[in-house]
């Protein structure tokens, strides 16, 4: 990487206009790369997002010692930075979106002072203009040491109630990133909206990718007279921690992402789930199957490395009769190889597989084994597998993988959305960011309808009637309360070729013509 000149300013929130700096400023990390270590250790803490968290004068002086404080600025630069400055503040922007990351960021309904997202706007604006300063010359930071406006600009709107929406995942892993992003924009979508009853303000909890972490945030969210309704956006292995401390408050759990069949007795709890469970059988693989290859046999290759979470598969097949052909079913000990497997279906080369686990290298092995052994029929597995370890595998070249995400950059019906993301992040939104952005309008749509009862009523109003989204349409059976929409239900195709996934149909429309 070529270094970049040290005698000259870069922004750390990055380039482009203005509303993308401001929203990077107030959301991300600032980019410190190439800024030596003992440095960033005191310029990082005065980009703190919270003001009360930015080290103060006192003690800036003492990490930085003295100067002349009337020439410590290079000539010109004070003028600049208060020009910019005002340039930022004028922007004609709507309403700032709420959002939020602990109730401290709350004005409550008397506050004369400005919204926890323009007071992060404003201070956040001053830190970032004083970073541009440090390539001028000198090692110093800009700002009010945490102090906060005492009083809010005027002209500003008619405050809105608030409702909260906390959205639960591990902070680390990018699916969640993608989730947060696409909920951000919901929120947004929202808050612009002339004639909404109420704005809408997004927490963040971090579950730490840990059952138990998913139990303590979500009891954190819930014990929030505050919060009205959480998404869990986590995986299989945290999210139905979350279930009982929501129940148990009456929170309406949404969930986006999660599949297992641990969720299904969602009627003695408040928990909602979004999309198919394995219970009911991966729609867009099944579809292809019995619509488009219409294959004379089917073998189940059972993964027993996971067979508990991986024999709702099987049974929708065996005991479920989902397949048209006849099935079969091979099953595969955990830690075996799977060539036997693969040679006995290599006798009837033209069969079709579909691998029933959830591990990306176990399929990845499986994928190899069969190709080795001459098979040559169609191949299908569920997003689990779908990973960097098996897309990786030369073997899993044509492979078709059903998942419950939309592939928002090729599919027509997300395009607004996408564009929005695109214009907000620099990028097409990644698996699930369009899941979470139908999620948080969800509960939108179900808090208008609940009215005053708030997060009390809200499952009720969701239950009550079809809604429809960008990437499905939402339906709930009466009596089970399971997911149920009769079509548009959020499953999609797609195939494995040149190591990546692409998008290929929506499982409403495989095997359509024209």
């Amino acid at each position: 990487m070529r270094p970049r000149p040290r005698d000259h300013g870069r922004p750390v929130f990055g380039a482009g206009g203005a509303a993308g700096v401001l929203y990077r400023t107030v959301h991300e990390e600032p980019d410190l790369d190439g800024v030596p270590a003992a440095l960033a250790a005191i310029v990082r803490p005065c980009l703190a997002k919270e003001p009360d968290a930015r080290p103060g004068i006192p003690e800036l002086r003492s990490l930085l010692g003295p100067f002349d404080a009337d020439g410590w600025l290079p000539a010109g630069l004070p003028a600049l930075v208060a020009a910019r400055a005002a340039r930022v503040l004028d922007l004609p922007t709507p309403e700032p979106t709420a959002v939020d990351a602990s109730p401290d960021d709350l004005s409550g309904p008397g506050s004369s002072g400005p919204t926890a997202t323009r007071r992060r706007l404003l201070a956040a604006g001053g830190a970032v203009l004083g970073v541009a300063a440090v390539g001028a010359g000198t090692w110093w930071a800009v700002g009010g040491g945490g102090r906060r406006p005492s009083s809010a600009p005027g002209g500003s709107a008619a405050r809105r109630p608030r409702q909260v929406i906390g959205l639960l995942g591990d902070r680390s892993d990018a699916a969640f990133t993608a989730q947060e992003r696409g909920a951000r924009l919901a929120v947004e979508r929202h808050d612009r909206t002339a004639d909404r009853a109420f704005d809408l303000v997004l927490r963040t909890a971090d579950d730490g990718g840990t059952a138990e972490g998913s139990a303590a945030a979500a009891a954190r969210l819930a014990a929030d007279p505050d919060v009205a309704v959480v998404i869990g956006a986590g995986t299989n292995a945290t999210v139905p921690a979350a279930v009982p401390a929501c129940t148990s408050a009456r929170v309406t759990l949404l969930v986006t992402r999660a599949d297992t069949d641990r969720l299904e007795g969602v009627v003695l709890t408040t928990a909602l789930v979004l999309r198919s469970t394995k219970t009911a059988g991966p729609p867009a693989i099944l579809r292809h199957l019995n619509r488009v290859v219409k294959p004379a046999r089917t073998v189940l290759v059972h993964d027993l490395s996971d067979a508990a979470e991986s024999a709702p598969t099987v049974r929708i097949v065996t005991v479920h009769d989902k397949l048209d052909g006849e099935a079969v079913v091979e099953e595969v000990a955990a830690g075996a190889g799977f060539g036997p497997m693969a040679r006995r279906t290599a006798a009837r080369p033209d069969d079709a597989v579909l691998f029933a686990g959830l591990r990306a290298e176990r399929a990845a092995a499986c994928a190899r084994a069969l190709r080795e052994a001459g098979h040559r029929g169609p191949r299908v597995a569920t997003e689990h597998v779908a990973d960097a370890r098996f897309l990786a595998e030369a073997a899993a070249e044509g492979w078709w993988i059903g998942t419950g995400y939309a592939d928002a950059a090729a599919d027509p019906r997300v395009a607004e959305f996408t564009a929005a993301h695109r214009e907000r992040h620099g990028s097409a939104p990644a698996p699930w960011a369009a899941e979470a952005y139908d999620a948080v309008r969800f509960a939108a749509h179900g808090l208008t309808v609940a009215g005053d009862d708030g997060r009390t009523a809200l499952r009720s109003a969701l239950l009550r009637r079809p809604w429809q989204g960008i990437t499905r349409r939402v339906a709930f059976n009466a009596e089970s309360q399971f997911y149920d929409p009769p079509e548009d239900g959020g499953a999609f195709l797609y195939r494995v070729t040149s190591g990546v996934l692409r998008f290929t149909a929506r499982a409403d429309d495989i095997g359509r013509e024209g």
